[in-house]
């Protein structure tokens, strides 16, 4: 069953030394991909904002030397985000 993905990974992996790709398997019918998880539910897929288990959480510091206006539009950004890539409310408030 893995064959396949994992000769293509590998494939990919040597056409250039400076390039190398990586690659996500469905756990437990999720599947991570691009910022969102993809969660299989019998004959619908729903999806929501997936965030990496090494992610710190930081991204500007409130209190740096930043104009207000770029602090508030990245919150507004992100809440824009997390409600685009979640297919149902509840995986909205889960953030």
């Amino acid at each position: 069953m893995f064959h396949l993905p994992l000769n293509f990974l590998l494939t990919l992996n040597e056409i250039h030394p400076s390039l190398s790709f990586a690659m996500e398997l469905k756990d437990h019918g999720k599947l991570p991909f691009l910022g969102m998880v993809i969660i299989r539910n019998g004959p619908h897929v729903d999806m929501k904002v997936y965030v990496k288990p090494t992610a710190t959480g930081l991204l500007l510091h409130y209190q740096s030397h930043v104009d207000m206006k770029y602090k508030h539009s990245q919150l507004k950004t992100m809440l824009n985000h997390a409600f685009e890539l979640s297919s149902k409310w509840q995986f909205f408030h889960q953030l």
